[in-house]
């Protein structure tokens, strides 16, 4: 009989410890304050009005296409979505009108919202300053900013330059997500 308590209290303790381990990792998992000190990235899927399978779309939807530097990147909100508007210095011209050494602003869909939230469409990450790349480039027509552009394809037309190499954007498919240099971009 004193076995077959002790043995219905070890029962009792173990059940109670591991729903007492339970709740704390199930607070853990839904407290909304990061506790490593990174910010909670969310991955934004969208529907985009035109999509891009190879450079030569690209290139003939493009208006500008030029090599830019950013020197300063500033996310927002409007209405209910966050945006981040760069500026950039342009290196190189490989189309259009615009002139080398000149500064324009980008706009893109994502960054850091007011929320404490991190917007990535189709896990691609907006600019940041500092970045360099190859963008084939529109101008922007709409409430959110003035005088700025806007990438084809919302971010296929975002190379970002690492180095010697060129990175593709996530979620491109066909040609585009072979693209290794500015040289597979074919622009001169």
């Amino acid at each position: 009989m004193i076995l077959k308590n002790k043995f219905t209290i070890a029962l009792i303790i173990c059940g109670l410890a591991f729903l007492a381990i339970a709740l704390v990792n199930f607070a853990n998992a839904s407290n909304d304050t990061p506790t490593t000190g990174y910010a909670k990235h969310v991955d934004m899927h969208l529907d985009l009005s035109e999509s891009f399978d190879t450079v030569s779309e690209l290139k003939e939807n493009a208006p500008i296409i030029a090599k830019v530097n950013v020197t300063e990147a500033k996310s927002f909100d409007y209405g209910n979505v966050t945006f981040k508007l760069s500026d950039a210095k342009i290196k190189k011209v490989y189309k259009g009108d615009l002139k080398n050494n000149t500064s324009i602003s980008i706009l893109e869909t994502g960054g850091s919202g007011a929320d404490g939230l991190t917007y990535l469409p189709e896990g691609n990450s907006v600019f940041a300053s500092g970045d360099e790349a190859v963008v084939f480039l529109e101008r922007y027509v709409g409430p959110v900013a003035e005088d700025s552009y806007v990438i084809k394809g919302v971010y296929q037309g975002k190379f970002k330059i690492k180095g010697n190499k060129v990175v593709p954007p996530a979620e491109v498919h066909g040609e585009l997500e072979t693209i290794q240099s500015i040289e597979d971009l074919s622009l001169e």
